[in-house]
């Protein structure tokens, strides 16, 4: 008989930022570390022999949990990965849900109808999933064994083991990040000991008392389960909206219009948005305009860097959960441009602007030279970190 820990991976950037990441290879977030600590603790003493992870970033530094600790090298196995979900990957769930409703609602409850271009289905990660698991099982024998994977795909195979089959999938409950199940396998024999269990997570760092996926429920928190979508602004017919935030966002920080600029701050906009759209994005919330993004994806760029010159909230949606999507449509721009760094700037007296970058992994870096008024720059790391 050999026992088989399934792990979800620790809280990474799809979960934080609400986007669509299934093969696309995120990274774990501030409070992701904290769970992996929480995770280590919870198996300190505890007999593992093997550590198997998904190929993906998020389930691999994960695992680090376990394998650096237990003095055990880390193997990979690709039937661990999470679902494929093909022309959705990195779209924000808000994109998603409003142009494609439908296929986002077969997603979200599991329907075994669900197929999205160049995706997988539910019965084909089934299949593989629990073919993956076997495989482990048949090359450890009698051994106790720690496989890191996630959340869907590890549902998927606790459904069949309990005997649910395909259709059964909702019946499983959702793993928090760092959930553990616990499963015995002999033959083709298995037994489900446990499921879901984040008992090792206090509630500050738990990321289900936060938030939740598609067909998820939960009760608390409601304005950041919110989804956000975005398009790019369109800088002759919006440029009023543009001076309007500008305006307010420097008001609001500098208690005065000295210094101000807004034809200056727009035509440095308006370059951006002619050079790539995607450069100043307008973020919404079904119908309505809620917050924008500006980069400068020109400068510092030989310094590996994505400049944000502006991230405006709405005031009305401030202080609801809703601001780090604006992060994650940053680093979704930046990234596949080959950037592995954000790069604000942002007024000391602003507490509440700071406190926000900081929880979501800015530090900074020195001050502003180039500013009338006093700015400190900080600075958030998207890179890949170095493997082993």
């Amino acid at each position: 008989m050999t026992r088989l820990y399934l792990i979800r991976h620790a809280q990474a950037e799809g979960n934080l930022y609400r986007r669509m990441h299934g093969w696309y290879d995120s990274l774990i977030t501030d409070t992701g570390y904290r769970q992996i600590a929480a995770l280590t603790g919870r198996f300190d003493g505890v007999p593992i022999d093997a550590v198997y992870s998904s190929p993906l970033t998020r389930c691999k530094t994960t695992a680090r949990a376990i394998y650096v600790p237990h003095h055990l090298p880390l193997q990979i196995e690709p039937g661990l990965i999470e679902i494929g979900v093909g022309v959705w990957e990195d779209l924000p769930f808000g994109d998603v849900q409003v142009h494609d409703p439908e296929r986002m609602r077969l997603f979200g409850e599991v329907s075994p109808a669900y197929s999205v271009e160049g995706g997988e289905t539910y019965q084909q990660v089934q299949e593989r999933m629990v073919e993956a698991i076997y495989k482990i099982a048949d090359a450890n024998p009698g051994k106790t064994v720690a496989c890191f994977s996630h959340g869907m795909v590890i549902r998927t195979a606790l459904s069949w083991f309990r005997g649910y089959g395909l259709e059964g999938i909702g019946k499983v409950p959702h793993s928090d990040n760092t959930g553990v199940a616990c499963i015995e396998v002999e033959g083709r024999d298995v037994r489900v000991l446990f499921e879901a269990d984040n008992s090792h997570l206090p509630l500050e760092i738990s990321t289900m008392i936060k938030q939740r996926g598609p067909g998820e429920e939960r009760t608390v928190f409601a304005m950041g389960n919110a989804n956000l979508w975005f398009r790019p602004w369109r800088p002759y017919e919006e440029k009023e909206l543009y001076f309007r935030y500008r305006h307010e966002a420097w008001v609001d920080i500098h208690g005065r219009e000295a210094f101000f600029d807004g034809e200056a701050f727009y035509q440095a906009a308006l370059r951006a948005s002619l050079i790539e759209p995607k450069s100043v994005m307008v973020a919404c919330l079904g119908d309505e305009i809620v917050g924008m993004i500006q980069m400068n994806l020109e400068r510092d760029a030989e310094s590996g860097v994505c400049f944000v010159p502006f991230v405006y909230m709405n005031p009305t949606y401030r202080h609801k959960g809703l601001g780090v999507q604006l992060i994650g449509q940053a680093v979704s721009t930046a990234r596949p441009l080959g950037r592995d760094k954000l790069r604000l700037r942002c007024a000391p007296t602003n507490q509440i602007a700071k406190r926000f970058y900081t929880r979501n992994g800015f530090r900074k870096i020195g001050m502003a030279q180039d500013s009338q008024v006093p700015l400190e720059l900080l600075e958030k790391d998207i890179g890949y970190p170095k493997e082993d």
